[in-house]
C-alpha cells in the first residue's frame, strides 16, 4: 500500500537496482535516487530508471547531498563499507524531518550461520568488510544521531515465497536467528 507522503526514495548501495524496480512497480509515482559505486551498475540504473537521480558515489560522502528524501535504504550495504558510521550520519543528513531509514546487514547470529559456519554467506562472501550484531547497530545508529532506533520483524517483505517459508522467516526473525538483521 503506498504512503501517499511518500514522494523520494534514495537507495544506497543500489546494485543492480532490485529493490528500486520492486518499489517502482508499486509505487511508480516516487522519485528514485541512488548511491552506487560501480559505474557500470550506475549506467544500468540510469538506463533502466530513467529520471533516476545519482546525488553521491559513495555511502560514505552522502553528507555532500544537498537533497533530502523521505526514506533512505541501506539493503546489505553497511557491511562492505570501510566507514559505516559515517554513511550512517550522512543517511541521516539526508532525511527530511520525520523520514526513515530502514537499513539491513547479514546477521552473523543466524541458523544459517549456526548450521554453516565460516561456509554461510556472510562469512563466505569477501566484500563483507563489517559484521553487526544487533546491538552493534543500534549503537552505531544511535551514535550517527538517530533518535528512535527500532528492530523490524514484521511478516513478510522476505526473498521467500509461499506461506510456509515466509512464516520460518518471520519466526527466525521474531527470535533473532534470521540471516539479516533489519
Amino acid at each position: 500500500v503506498h504512503n501517499p507522503s511518500l514522494a523520494n526514495v534514495l537507495d544506497v548501495g543500489a546494485g543492480s537496482g532490485g529493490f528500486l524496480a520492486r518499489l517502482h512497480a508499486r509505487c511508480p509515482e516516487v522519485a528514485l535516487a541512488a548511491v552506487e559505486p560501480s559505474a557500470a551498475a550506475r549506467e544500468a540504473l540510469a538506463n533502466r530508471f530513467p529520471g533516476m537521480t545519482f546525488p553521491a558515489q559513495f555511502a560514505e560522502r552522502l553528507l555532500d547531498v544537498g537533497e533530502r528524501y523521505d526514506a533512505v535504504t541501506m539493503l546489505q550495504t553497511l557491511e562492505h563499507l570501510q566507514d559505516p558510521l559515517a554513511a550512517c550520519r550522512g543517511a541521516l543528513h539526508c532525511l527530511r524531518p520525520g523520514g526513515i531509514l530502514f537499513a539491513t546487514v547479514p546477521n552473523r547470529r543466524s541458523l544459517a550461520v549456526w548450521r554453516h559456519g565460516r561456509a554461510a554467506d556472510c562469512h563466505a562472501n569477501g566484500t563483507h568488510l563489517q559484521f553487526f550484531t544487533a546491538r552493534a547497530m543500534r549503537q552505531m545508529l544511535r551514535a550517527a544521531g538517530f533518535a528512535r532506533v527500532e528492530r523490524v520483524v514484521d511478516f513478510g517483505g522476505g526473498q521467500h515465497d509461499g506461506r510456509v517459508l515466509q512464516l520460518a522467516q518471520y519466526a527466525l526473525r521474531r527470535v533473532g536467528l534470521s540471516t539479516e538483521l533489519r
